[in-house]
């Protein structure tokens, strides 16, 4: 079967050209890989195909280990609803492969018909009329209902419990989102705090992937009933670029959401991120400008210096840390996160390292390990620090992340590139958030001509921010 012919399993269409799979009720995207590997399993139905044959097809001339295969089958598997322990599409052969245990199908096409052009061009008016009464005779569709006083109140509170930001009020506001649309299903706003809900708690169990999906149709939902509503816009935007690196859905929705309400900071300032991670460096800067301008707190939030860094604008993230310490008695954890990366990149070690030092006392390190770390860098200043944390397989955040990304940026910083891009590859395997700024960090441009880190972006679709 071509790579690029659609077909059907079971009761999906298969389109390999757009990377989707349709059945009935709704279209999946899937990743470039997953769907690759779909379609090489679909040529040999019912064989049993070796881990490393699919590694050798899929990811030839790639470093990489069998994480990137089972993260792919586990994608997979979700895209079409199937399960391992009895799967209906994908059989896992334990010690062997992989197997596609439904037989695929051409997706038939209509055949080709030859007709007069006044023959056609009388089907055509029959067509366009016939079209035309269908419409005048069809009833429009009822407007969505009210959702009723109990659905609102309900909604309100579970909105006043997400919005604590406490995560022992997770299970409370989810089970309020879901009276709510026990009483009312269409309700929109519901199903968006719903997905909420489930996006922070995918962030608590980062493995479990389904709540991630299941909180992506939650919101297409939403979208579908109230096409008004900007932040279940604003939210998809998100979702598409840090979860499913869908950058063209997610610049639409950005967009959309900014269209329908230009005024919501939070729009801007999310929007700014994700086109810094584009390498679109003014406009991210307008973004977060406008973001300042709309929301008093904007004035002392540490992440518009992280961007003014990420932009190699060092001197003016600088001048914003000033700012942010000129007006805040006390300093909090984002705020040392941020400045650590600045006084870093602008090789002021000393301050870096007393942002480093607070985050040291605030982590879960022992005391001993502490003490240790304050050693290194007092022997041999950071260099020595950040080989000592990557040595001793430290996780604690202290201004460069958390593992494996962490890990890539000590052996970058002192000069181990090959290390760097190991971890890095872990860090893909991961899925971990930060990388989807990793073709703009100042940072890793030592590492911009290395091949690897080439693949890596090419993985993330991120090569032509670099190009």
């Amino acid at each position: 079967m071509p790579n690029a012919e659609d077909f059907t399993l079971g009761q999906w269409l298969v389109c390999p050209t757009r990377n989707t799979l349709t059945n009935a009720n709704t279209t999946r995207q899937l990743q470039h890989t997953p769907m690759q590997l779909l379609v090489y399993l679909a040529q040999r139905p019912g064989q049993s195909i070796s881990k490393a044959e699919l590694l050798d097809k899929l990811w030839a001339n790639k470093v990489v280990t069998e994480e990137v295969l089972t993260v792919a089958i586990s994608h997979l598997r979700k895209a079409l609803d199937d399960n391992a322990r009895s799967p209906r599409y994908i059989k896992t052969l334990p010690g062997k492969g992989y197997c596609l245990i439904q037989s695929p199908a051409r997706s038939a096409k209509p055949a080709r018909r030859h007709w007069r052009a006044g023959a056609l061009a009388a089907m055509l008016i029959a067509c366009l009329l016939g079209a035309a009464l269908l419409l005048a005779l069809k009833p429009k569709p009822p407007e969505a209902m009210a959702p009723s006083p109990a659905a609102v109140d309900y909604y309100r509170q579970a909105h006043y419990l997400l919005a604590r930001g406490e995560s022992s009020d997770l299970a409370r506001a989810e089970e309020r989102f879901r009276r709510a649309l026990d009483l009312q299903p269409e309700y929109a706003e519901a199903l968006w705090g719903l997905a909420r809900v489930q996006l922070a708690q995918a962030r608590q169990t980062p493995d479990d992937e389904t709540l991630t999906d299941s909180a992506r149709a939650l919101l297409e939902k939403a979208r579908q009933l109230r096409a008004d509503f900007a932040p279940v816009h604003r939210q998809l935007g998100w979702l598409y670029f840090i979860e499913y690196w869908e950058y063209q859905s997610a610049q639409a929705s950005f967009e959309h959401a900014i269209e329908l309400n230009a005024t919501d900071p939070e729009t801007h300032l999310l929007f700014s991120q994700f086109q810094l991670a584009m390498g679109e460096y003014s406009a991210s800067l307008a973004s977060v400008e406008r973001y300042i301008e709309l929301a008093p707190q904007g004035y002392s939030q540490p992440v518009t210096a992280w961007i003014y860094y990420m932009a190699d604008q060092a001197p003016r993230a600088l001048r914003e840390l000033e700012k942010i310490a000129s007006v805040n008695t006390t300093a909090d954890a984002d705020f040392h996160l941020s400045a650590v990366k600045v006084y870093d990149h602008l090789g002021r070690d000393k301050d870096a390292f007393a942002h480093i030092n607070a985050l040291l006392d605030s982590s879960a390190l022992t005391h001993e390990h502490g003490q240790l770390a304050r050693a290194q860098f007092a022997l041999g200043g950071l260099d020595a620090l950040y080989r000592w944390l990557l040595n001793n397989q430290i996780e604690a955040n202290v201004g460069h992340y958390t593992p494996p990304l962490s890990y890539a940026r000590y052996a970058l910083k002192t000069g181990d590139y090959d290390t760097a891009i190991a971890w890095l590859d872990r860090a893909l395997v991961a899925r971990q958030p930060e990388l989807m700024w990793l073709a703009a960090d100042p940072l890793y441009q030592p590492l911009h001509a290395h091949p690897k880190f080439q693949a890596l972006l090419k993985s993330l679709k991120l090569n032509r921010v670099t190009d």
